[in-house]
């Protein structure tokens, strides 16, 4: 160091003793990841996943959070979880949201003096829709009895119990590998629930929530199907046969060959025919179950999945995947068709028999039909994937399963 820069350190630093100068250090300003505090800058920092989400009014959603090292080494930590606005968004000391309101905002997960963010955003329910129930498993067919609705959960291997007074879950009833199709007996006492992967048939009794029994089949069941009476119960399987079962001994006692796989069954109010969509086969069997033996069959020409009939009984309407209705005039077995907005995979009758509601699979939406006209009369957006539904007459509603997670209820 030269003499020249001593002496100008030490004018400095008499300055600085004498107050007559301020010597302040600084450095170029650190950028902040989003959701880390200022105060953490390259130091430990808090991930919460998801970074963002959209709810709707009713929904859940579990939130996680982790406190990294700078080397994104995970550091065990507990955190306090808080939301900026109640109203809209409550949250569980584990990080379970609820989403209350329309609106949005910001939760934090703490973990002193760390802390990290996400947004989230909720969306109003859908005009139309009356519920919106949050329901994990993939929720997929649906029975009504009374009060009770069952819905089957695949991915649960369980039918969770809706309690149709309060709109609210009540229970779940353990069954086979990948439930499907439900529905109860005449007198709502059994519910017989098909495992696709279990080969078989659960048998629950009601009163008690739980399976008392099950049905061995040949193949992988879908649809399960009960006519008045309470004594045969029909299934199909991927071995392309209707079954019939015997319920006072529960063994299978005749079987049809199906030209395909049957998504779909529905059991005429006269108590003798039975209707079969065939799916992929692009057709509907007429059959008499009573001697198992094909009426009729109607080529609609496109894959047939849910039906519904009039109330009458003169008419059969049948969803498909081309953005089409098709009605099958019973007394002569003419098909005609109606457009609907798009692909559709269930069907089912309003209570007073004036309006179809049309379950469009991928659209995430159900569309309201004048039965008589075939004329749009609206559209219920429920997002997601619609699966099946149900009407509930009592309180003059529909029922609707989504696999995307929910189950909606609408008018």
């Amino acid at each position: 160091m030269t003499n020249h820069t001593l002496t100008r350190l030490a004018t400095i630093l008499a300055l600085a003793l004498s107050g007559a100068l301020s010597i302040t250090c600084s450095s170029p300003e650190r950028a902040v990841a989003p959701g880390i505090n200022a105060a953490q800058g390259g130091g430990p920092h808090v991930v919460v996943t998801p970074s963002s989400d959209t709810l709707t009014v009713g929904d859940t959603q579990q939130f996680s959070a982790t406190l990294q090292s700078p080397s994104g080494t995970a550091i065990a930590r507990h955190f306090t979880w808080t939301s900026s606005n109640t109203a809209v968004v409550a949250i569980s000391s584990t990080g379970l949201v609820t989403a209350s309101g329309e609106g949005t905002a910001i939760i934090t997960a703490t973990a002193q003096p760390y802390s990290g963010t996400a947004l989230v955003t909720v969306k109003p329910v859908p005009t139309g829709i009356l519920a919106h129930l949050p329901l994990d498993g993939n929720p997929a067919f649906v029975a009504l009895f009374g009060n009770s609705a069952y819905i089957s959960r695949p991915f649960s291997n369980q039918v969770e119990i809706l309690d149709l007074t309060s709109d609210a879950f009540t229970g779940s009833i353990a069954v086979g590998n990948l439930p499907c199709g439900v529905v109860f007996n005449g007198s709502g006492t059994r519910a017989y629930v098909a495992n696709q992967f279990s080969d078989n048939v659960s048998i629950i009794n009601t009163a008690t929530g739980t399976q008392i029994g099950t049905i061995a089949l040949n193949g992988d069941p879908l649809p399960v199907i009960m006519p008045a009476g309470d004594s045969v119960l029909f299934v199909t399987t991927n071995a392309n046969k209707l079954f019939k079962i015997n319920l006072v001994n529960n063994t299978v006692v005749d079987s049809l060959p199906l030209v395909a796989t049957s998504h779909h069954m529905f059991v005429h109010p006269n108590d003798t025919l039975l209707y079969v969509a065939t799916r992929d086969g692009g057709t509907v069997m007429e059959i008499n179950w009573r001697t198992m033996t094909t009426v009729r069959t109607f080529s609609i020409g496109a894959q047939t999945l849910g039906m519904e009939m009039a109330p009458d009984r003169s008419e059969l309407y049948v969803t498909t995947t081309s953005n089409a209705l098709y009605i099958v005039t019973l007394s002569n077995g003419a098909i005609s068709s109606a457009p609907t907005q798009a692909g559709a995979t269930t069907i089912a009758l309003s209570t007073d028999g004036t309006k179809l509601y049309v379950g469009e699979l991928f659209a995430g939406q159900v569309e309201v039909l004048d039965r008589a006209t075939r004329a749009h009369v609206r559209t219920i957006t429920t997002g997601g994937v619609v699966r099946e539904m149900v009407t509930d007459p009592a309180r003059n509603r529909v029922v609707v399963t989504n696999e995307s997670g929910w189950v909606d209820i609408v008018r």
